[in-house]
């Protein structure tokens, strides 16, 4: 009882409670009063005091692995490892010490052994291996393929380019042909609007404003008569190239008609040669 009452009073020498806040200095009062009653019932125990400084100085509330694996110290207790918990399952539990292994090693605590793959963890890395990950020999012969459908789709344009290359003089000058029509065609469309102009004028017999009413009746009767005479030109050409094709048609078939009959003349000839030299005709 002695003891434990030392020890509370040596401890409140050693805290300064006044640094704390509230929150904690609760917390430190129950865990004062928590380890002067255990004292007091385990009256005669050996009892460690910087083991009992550290536990009171400790108000994080940090795991005990976490608390260590902040602080850098060695991870030699097994009981502390989180993976030997209820509640961390057995998949989650290599991982952590596959991790725990790699950080701390042998201190760990972790067997070497466990941390590789079983028989059917072996089975679906390979099958997730070959299914997202291809084999050199896949990976050189992909390259290869990629490279040859490169090298024959830059053929294929080549001798596009030089197809396309060889008809660009043509192009030009089919081109400029285009550009010298156009500029014919208005050129012929202005002459034709001021012979029509020319020939209103000439029949008032003084200059008209283009503005003026009768001016626009009489040059829209002027073109109207000019639609009518392009269009009787158009029929007299139609009918003229049907009278010629008629014509052709005719002479084609007088021509084959005079073959036949020609045909005709030869074969009978023939026959009757050959009837005279049978001595059937003497």
């Amino acid at each position: 009882m002695a003891l434990g009452m030392l020890t509370c009073m040596s401890v409140k020498n050693i805290v300064n409670i006044k640094t704390l806040n509230r929150f904690n200095t609760l917390n430190l009062f129950k865990n004062e009063v928590r380890l002067c009653s255990s004292k007091g019932d385990n009256e005669g125990e050996n009892v460690d005091p910087e083991t009992e400084i550290d536990k009171l100085r400790n108000v994080s509330r940090m795991k005990p692995h976490l608390r260590k694996a902040l602080l850098r110290e060695s991870m030699q207790f097994k009981d502390t490892l989180p993976y030997e918990n209820w509640w961390v399952t057995s998949y989650k539990q290599k991982i952590i010490k596959a991790k725990y292994f790699g950080k701390y090693g042998v201190e760990s605590g972790v067997e070497p052994g466990i941390l590789w793959p079983n028989r059917e963890e072996l089975e679906k890395i390979k099958a997730e291996e070959k299914e997202f990950y291809p084999s050199l020999q896949e990976m050189m012969a992909n390259v290869k393929k990629e490279k040859e459908e490169m090298a024959e789709k830059t053929r294929l344009r080549v001798l596009e380019v030089d197809e396309k290359m060889k008809k660009l003089d043509g192009w030009i000058k089919d081109l400029d042909m285009r550009k010298q029509k156009k500029l014919d065609d208005a050129k012929a469309q202005k002459d034709k609007k001021e012979k029509l102009l020319e020939e209103v004028r000439a029949h008032f017999g003084y200059v008209v404003d283009p503005q003026d009413e009768k001016f626009k009746e009489l040059l829209a009767e002027k073109e109207k008569e000019e639609k009518i005479a392009k269009k009787e030109a158009k029929k007299k050409e139609y009918i003229a190239k049907e009278l010629a094709k008629m014509q052709m048609m005719s002479e084609k078939a007088m021509k084959e008609k005079a073959k036949k009959e020609g045909n005709g003349a030869k074969e009978g000839q023939l026959e009757e040669e050959n009837f005279k030299e049978s001595g059937k005709i003497k």
